[in-house]
């Protein structure tokens, strides 16, 4: 946040639940298309070079991931991911949808390469 605000909800926090009940929402259905990455660095200290690459997109309990690509540094997908969200009609409320880069892991929970975020106002 550019404010230096943390109008990002945590992880596994539904925003909904953040706005007052007499905001307006309006469903949204925004659709990412997910070609490919490149030169991704390597997370496991044992085994193959690479990373097993997946997307996850977050806004609020809505948590859309693309399929896993097996230990690539440039990992293709070719998908379509569909984020479906409520979104307040009202200013000064600004949504927000997190972009991760994960590394998934077959034994734990997947570990995060990188996160940007997305203001849709």
């Amino acid at each position: 946040d550019e404010d230096g605000g943390d109008a990002f909800p945590l992880e596994g926090e539904d925003i909904s639940a953040l706005q007052p009940k007499s905001v307006d929402m309006e469903l949204y259905h925004f659709r990412f298309e997910l070609y490919k990455g490149r030169d991704l660095p390597r997370m496991d200290r044992f085994g193959s070079s690479g990373i097993d690459a997946m997307i996850r997109l977050q806004s609020g309990s809505s948590k859309p991931v693309t399929s896993k690509v097996k230990t690539s540094n440039h990992p293709t997908w070719n998908q379509r991911l569909v984020l479906n969200m409520r979104v307040p009609l009202q200013k000064g409320i600004s949504p927000l949808i997190m972009v991760s880069l994960m590394d998934h892991d077959f034994a734990g929970s997947s570990d995060v390469v990188a996160t940007f975020r997305i203001s849709l106002r």
